[in-house]
């Protein structure tokens, strides 16, 4: 039965910038090398409701290779040298276990976006996105935000 894992984390306030640098420079870079992003739907940053909130939702075929994902992630050092540094910036973290409803619509399977320049976006875009948006919404600044890296741009 497939698994997917709901993780919230509660980020302190003005602090979404730095965590999406954090994310697009050290711990993409470290979940991409170490092939863990293939478990990965997406990345989602709050925008009503509870705010501040960085979300991610994972997919997994079963219980068993979740544990062995999150076991192996925590034994890579350069992930976990990203984890120290992010910490600092979480207020809170909540996970949920789901799984899919046989009734309704199913999950839908991620495709390959591209933009007009026929770049590939990476699992990581809809975050890195998000967090730009959010930063120049916050700021509201027209400075770009350094996301070339996850964007695959």
């Amino acid at each position: 039965m497939k698994i997917y894992e709901k993780r919230i984390y509660s980020i302190a306030t003005g602090q979404m910038p730095e965590v999406a640098n954090l994310y697009e420079n050290y711990g993409w870079p470290a979940m991409k090398k170490g092939g863990y992003d293939k478990y990965l739907v997406g990345y989602f940053i709050s925008d009503t409701g509870i705010l501040h909130q960085l979300i991610h939702i994972w997919k997994f075929e079963s219980d068993e290779e979740r544990r062995l994902f999150w076991e192996s992630l925590y034994s890579n050092q350069e992930f976990m040298s990203f984890a120290k540094e992010v910490r600092q910036h979480i207020k809170s973290q909540d996970v949920q276990l789901m799984k899919s409803a046989s009734l309704g619509a199913k999950p839908m399977k991620l495709r390959r976006i591209t933009n007009r320049s026929n770049h590939a976006f990476g699992a990581g875009a809809a975050f890195a996105c998000l967090c730009a948006f959010r930063y120049a919404s916050a700021t509201q600044s027209t400075t770009r935000l350094p996301l070339g890296g996850v964007l695959g741009i």
